[in-house]
């Protein structure tokens, strides 16, 4: 996470991420010429998939309270596709969830180029510890495990139904499983071992 702030929930379907640019910003939402970041802030909307909206990238620089809109596409010239769910700045990547279309876009954090999409049924959330980023698989009822260096999945772990938001805490893994709106537990993983340990009852929907 060097040179990189952290990442902050905005609302349901916004995050902020680190980041920033050098170059004048086109208030309003027109395409920059280059992006170099550093700091500030990046949100993430995420479009609609089954209504054909695409989701988009937002630079926000909060020294001029200047934005520039569509900078993934500007950079990669492609729209960044809904349905865009969650987002992590780690390293010098930015990750991105696409849920309905099973991939992980993966960025340079720096220059907004993407560099990869992983493959990953009904990719969620993401929370990332060491040299590995987790992602929920939120039809598919895993978390998958994966290499930030490779960036592969290098393992899976069976969760219960529609795994959303994660925490990491002492070495294991919290997973809210939703159930889409009926679950009730919590799944603890031992990320040593990306072994879960069991599934803890909490209150309905977490």
């Amino acid at each position: 996470m060097k040179n990189i702030c952290k990442l902050a929930l905005m609302a349901v379907c916004a995050i902020c991420l680190a980041a920033c640019s050098d170059n004048d910003s086109n208030n309003g939402g027109g395409e920059p010429d280059a992006i170099i970041a550093k700091s500030g802030v990046f949100i993430l909307s995420e479009g609609n998939f089954y209504s054909g909206v695409n989701g988009d990238l937002t630079y926000y620089n909060p020294e001029d309270t200047e934005y520039t809109n569509g900078v993934f596409a500007a950079v990669n010239n492609r729209a960044l596709s809904g349905t865009a769910n969650d987002g992590l700045v780690y390293g010098t990547k930015l990750y991105i969830t696409n849920t309905d279309e099973n991939v992980i876009e993966v960025v340079n954090a720096h220059t907004i180029k993407s560099i990869k999409q992983i493959e990953l049924n009904s990719a969620r959330c993401i929370v990332a510890d060491g040299k590995y980023i987790y992602v929920t698989s939120f039809y598919g009822g895993e978390v998958a495990k994966i290499d930030t260096t490779s960036l592969e999945v290098v393992a899976k772990v069976k969760v219960e139904a529609n795994p959303e938001g994660m925490a990491i805490l002492d070495g294991k893994l919290y997973v809210a499983n939703s159930g889409y709106g009926i679950g009730n537990t919590v799944s603890k993983i031992d990320l040593a071992k990306f072994q879960l340990e069991e599934n803890i009852t909490v209150a309905t929907n977490p």
